[in-house]
C-alpha cells in the first residue's frame, strides 16, 4: 500500500495556494473597484467641462464659470488621488499574483514528487510480481522436468 510520506506538507501547500488565490481575487476586485471609481471621476470631469464651456458662452460667464473652475480644481485633485489609488491597487494585485504563482509552484513540486514516488512504488510492485511469477514458472518447470 502506497502512502506519501509528505502528505501533510502537500495538504499544507494546497491550503496556502487556496489562501493566496483568495487574496489575489480580493486584490483584483479592489483594483477593479478603484478603476471604476476613476472612470466615474473622468465622466464627471467631462460633464463639468461641457458645463463650463456652456457657462462661458452665456452672459453670466463669471458667476457660472467661476463655480465650474473651483469644482474642476477639486475634481482634478480627486482624480490625481484616485490615480494613485489605482496604481497602489495594481501594485498590490501584482504582489498577490507573484505570491500565488510561488504557492502554485510549491504545490506543484510536491504533487510531482508524489507522482514520481507513486510510479516508483508501482514499478517495484510490478517487479516483485514478475519475479514471483518467474519463480513459480521455474518451479513448475523443474517439477515437470524431474518427473520425466
Amino acid at each position: 500500500m502506497f502512502t506519501f510520506k509528505f502528505k501533510a506538507l502537500l495538504d499544507y501547500r494546497k491550503t496556502v495556494e487556496e489562501r493566496r488565490h483568495q487574496e489575489f481575487l480580493e486584490s483584483r476586485r479592489t483594483w477593479e473597484h478603484e478603476q471604476e471609481a476613476l472612470r466615474i471621476y473622468h465622466k464627471r470631469w467631462e460633464a463639468c467641462m461641457a458645463g463650463w464651456r456652456e457657462a462661458q458662452k452665456k452672459a453670466s460667464y463669471h458667476v457660472g464659470a467661476d463655480m465650474y473652475e473651483r469644482y474642476m480644481l477639486r475634481l482634478r485633485a480627486e482624480i490625481e488621488k484616485q490615480v494613485l489609488r489605482v496604481k497602489d491597487a495594481l501594485s498590490h494585485m501584482e504582489n498577490k499574483r507573484a505570491e500565488l504563482l510561488k504557492a502554485r509552484k510549491n504545490k506543484k513540486s510536491m504533487e510531482l514528487l508524489e507522482t514520481k514516488l507513486l510510479n516508483e512504488y508501482l514499478q517495484e510492485e510490478a517487479d516483485k510480481e514478475r519475479k514471483f511469477l518467474d519463480e513459480i514458472a521455474t518451479q513448475q518447470f523443474n517439477t515437470k522436468s524431474s518427473l520425466t
